[in-house]
Parts: C-alpha cells; structure tokens; sequence
C-alpha cells in the first residue's frame, strides 16, 4: 500500500538524513495539494531545522521539496514512491493516536491517557531500527498485558544506505526525523469529520528531563510547530501532545508503581541503544534507567547480578572521571549513586 500526503513527507524526511540529500520529492497524488505547495518554503525551513540537529548532522542540510501530484510516478532517487508502509485494517476511526515502542514512556504513557478515560489507537514503527526485535518483544507484552489496540507499519528504505557524509547509520540510535516520521504515519488515522466534536491528539512519549532544544524533536517547538502543521493539514485542531511531559524519569517509576505495574514494566520494557537480547548495562541509557529506579527507591526491584554487572561497565567509569562536568542535584544524584555501585560491587564480594 502506498502512503501519500504528510505521511509520505514523513519517510522522505527520514531518507533525506540517511541519503545526506537535500532534494525531497514528495508523493502527493491529489491529496492536500494545495496545502502541500502553500505551506512549501515552511516546511522546507522545518525538515531542515529537524535534521540539522547538532551532534547528529554531519552536512548542513537545506531542504528543497518538489510535489508529484501524478500517479503512478517515475522513480526518482529518494523518492517515496519506493517506500512500502503496510497496517492492518482498522475497525473504526480514532481521534487520538499514541506512538508505542514497548518502552517506559510509551507505557506510561498510554496508561496516563486511561486515567483520563482516552484509549488510544497505538501505532508501532518498524523503521530499521538495531532494536526492533526487542520492541517487538516489549511491545506484545504490553499488549497482552493491558489489551492495547495496535497497527503496526514497516518503512522499507529500498536502496538507501550509509555514506561517509551521512551522521546517520542505518539502524543507529539516532534517527533522522525520526518523531515527525512517526507523527505524520500516525495521523492517518485520525478522524477529521468536523461533525465530531473535540481537539485531536497525536501522542508519543517524551519525559520531562527531555524536552530541551538540543533534541529538536522532542523540543517545545516541535511539539509547537507540529501541533500547527498537522492541525491546517487536518483541517482540525490536532495538539501533539506526550502525555509524561510533566513527568521525570523518577516520578514516572513511582507512577507505574501506583498502577502496580512497575515490575512488569522492569521486567519487559528496555532502555538501551544495543540489539543484544539482554540490556547491555553499559550505555548512557542503562545508565540513566538504573539511577532513576535507584533514586525513586525500587533497587530491590533490580537483580542483584544487573547491579553488579553496572557497577563493573566502562560507562560508569565515565561518569566517575567526568562527575565534576555536572553541576547541581544533577551531579549530587550521580555521586551517591556511583558510592552506590561501588558499595553493592562489595557487598558481592
């Protein structure tokens, strides 16, 4: 099935940052035309913004998008016309849509949208990703567990593959676009009858502690200008919206404690940029979970050999000979947690 419209700009933004090109054209075929070439130069500005994300970007990109109104088109280079998206089908329309990788956040996330009596239709991304066997794992765990309804798309990136003057190797931990990819997929899915009362909500979980600017798609003006896109492309309001943005990783623990469903959460839904079918406890990630769970009081709910495999990884060695380069509660938090490791690395002799 051939997707078209902001979903097909989605994917064309992501191999614009695997294929280091600033040329995207994009597969319209009568949908929104006229939003699509009145909104050009603003979202040419915004792919562009999204891409050149510091840290990531190893070219400095300036988007170009061209608009194929046609169907079938010619195959171009980079064009989304190679790009197969599949899903099942849906039995009835929805008016909110949460991303859902089978991690913390988005569990959490999509048990604060029950509290406020919103079942979303959850949408899970296949896009390459080194972790996706995992997710898949996570993912059917979860739901199983809470009866979650799920669609699913796989991104087939063709022929795309990683260049010398690309930031982004296929299958990396950084994706490029990877949100407004999933955003723009996602929205497929929502209902714009204007008959049905009520805003519209495009959901993934982002955390308090992350939303800051050096992560562009998780900042305030992605979830800012995405809200304004997606609601003129709609033509209904439609927020982007993380439903634990007012939550830190530590109140977000305690959180799905109150649900009673931390263990399962500990137990099936991983935070780590490896592919290895245990968490590697040796990543920045590992890292930051394990201290979250320390400091919210669930150490217990740990193995103690996990630990101890922490306390033994070169990533705590990092952090041991960079803690002064943290000011604040920040570097207070990492220097009673080091004491920490080095503590239960002696208990077990």
């Amino acid at each position: 099935m051939m997707e078209t419209g902001i979903g097909n700009l989605g994917v064309a933004a992501m191999i614009a940052g695997y294929a280091a090109s600033d040329d995207v054209i994009v597969d319209v075929s009568n949908v929104k035309v006229d939003f699509f070439k009145s909104n050009k130069e603003r979202l040419e500005n915004f792919i562009s913004w999204l891409l050149n994300e510091k840290g990531c970007a190893e070219r400095t990109f300036s988007v170009h998008l061209s608009f194929k109104d046609t169907s079938p088109l010619t195959q171009q280079r980079f064009e989304c016309s190679t790009i197969e998206l599949s899903t099942p089908a849906l039995a009835r329309e929805r008016l909110h849509c949460l991303a859902l990788s089978g991690g913390l956040d988005s569990l959490s996330s999509f048990i604060a949208l029950k509290d406020h009596k919103i079942t979303p239709l959850c949408c899970f991304v296949d896009y390459g990703q080194a972790q996706l066997e995992y997710e898949r794992t996570s993912l059917a765990a979860c739901k199983r567990k809470l009866k979650i309804p799920t669609v699913g798309f796989t991104i087939d990136l063709g022929d795309v593959s990683p260049k010398t003057n690309t930031g982004w190797p296929i299958g990396g931990f950084k994706i490029p676009a990877r949100n407004f990819t999933i955003l723009a997929l996602m929205d497929r899915f929502i209902d714009v009858d204007r008959s049905v009362e009520g805003p519209r909500s495009l959901n993934f979980g982002v955390y308090a502690g992350e939303i800051m600017d050096k992560n562009h798609d998780k900042s305030r003006r992605f979830f800012d200008e995405c809200t304004s896109i997606f609601s003129e492309y709609n033509g209904v309001k439609t927020v982007i919206h993380s439903p634990v943005a007012h939550m830190s990783k530590v109140e977000q623990l305690r959180f799905l404690e109150k649900h009673h469903i931390l263990d399962f959460a500990l137990a099936n839904c991983r935070t780590c940029t490896s592919a290895t079918k245990e968490p590697c406890l040796d990543c920045k990630p590992c890292f930051n979970r394990m201290l979250s769970v320390y400091r919210a009081g669930f150490g217990d709910r740990v193995r103690p050999g996990q630990w101890n495999g922490l306390a033994r990884s070169n990533i705590v060695k990092e952090y041991e000979s960079h803690v002064d380069d943290y000011t604040g509660e920040r570097k207070d938090d990492i220097q009673k947690f080091l004491a920490f490791l080095v503590d239960s690395l002696y208990e077990s002799g």
